[in-house]
């Protein structure tokens, strides 16, 4: 265990200095961190989950929530509009799902729950897309 010490010592500065840091902020600062955070997770998970080709193809855009967890990742193909709900956000952690859908005259139709860490996740997603042909 000793070896440890240091690395759990390094650990436990870091996670002081992080609540230190979220005491000091107010609000709306930790509303705006928390939609930062919730962004770069919905990314890592999204490029975990799918062929860096894909990602280029799609050109998803990210939106942490204006309220509450969830967030919604945005992408355009053949003229339509795509989304991925991210549901549920964990805070400080990674998406693990979110409703899958497209936006038809203005509405949300969801079309299927994908799940992020699925060896399918991108299977599901492109058959999804395809089936709105």
């Amino acid at each position: 265990m000793r070896e440890l010490d240091k690395f759990i010592a390094a650990s436990d500065e870091r996670i002081e200095k992080k609540q230190n840091f979220h005491m000091q902020q107010s609000d709306a600062e930790r509303e705006e961190t928390n939609k930062k955070s919730a962004e770069a997770s919905m990314a890592r998970s999204l490029a975990a989950s799918i062929e860096t080709e894909l990602i280029a193809i799609l050109k998803p855009r990210y939106r942490g929530a204006e309220a509450g967890d969830r967030g919604r990742i945005y992408f355009d193909i053949e003229g339509k509009t795509f989304y991925i709900i991210c549901d549920p956000f964990l805070k400080d952690g990674e998406v693990l799902a979110g409703w899958f859908g497209v936006i038809r005259h203005g509405a949300n139709e969801q079309l299927a729950m994908l799940q992020f860490r699925s060896e399918s996740f991108q299977d599901d997603l492109l058959q999804g897309i395809r089936h709105t042909r």
